[in-house]
């Protein structure tokens, strides 16, 4: 079976409306220099189970940020409108992972020095098994 990171990206390659948008430009914790963008990457922020007193559930539900990167708003408005459209409520099985139900959790809007782009910054709640 898969990571739920593999299946994250998978989840989103398979997305034709993001692909349209950012293309192959999805990347695990950082973009690499002179990405092209628009852009995603994605990174687990934390990564919690259910716990109980005697056992520890299969469920995990870790939060990730997806960070967009675009060079103007109309491109960034795209990226965010096609990656909530994907994940906010998605459940379904990839690569055989088991995702029960994505939550999106926070969204903010930023500028990114070093990329000399827009960045938005989107929490996401994934809970799998």
């Amino acid at each position: 079976m898969a990571s739920i990171d593999q299946a994250l990206v998978a989840l989103m390659k398979a997305d034709t409306a993001l692909i349209d948008v950012v293309g192959e430009n999805i990347f695990r914790r950082k973009l690499p220099q002179n990405t092209v963008l628009p852009a995603v990457s994605f990174a687990r922020v934390t990564d919690i189970g259910i716990h109980a007193m005697s056992i520890d559930s299969t469920v995990k539900m870790p939060l990730y940020q997806f960070s967009l990167f675009a060079k103007n708003e109309t491109s960034m408005e795209l990226a965010v409108s096609a990656l909530i459209a994907l994940l906010q409520d998605y459940s379904g099985t990839v690569l055989g992972v088991v995702i029960s139900r994505i939550f999106i959790e926070n969204r903010w809007d930023t500028y990114d020095d070093n990329v000399e782009s827009l960045m938005t910054p989107i929490d996401f709640r994934v809970n799998y098994s």
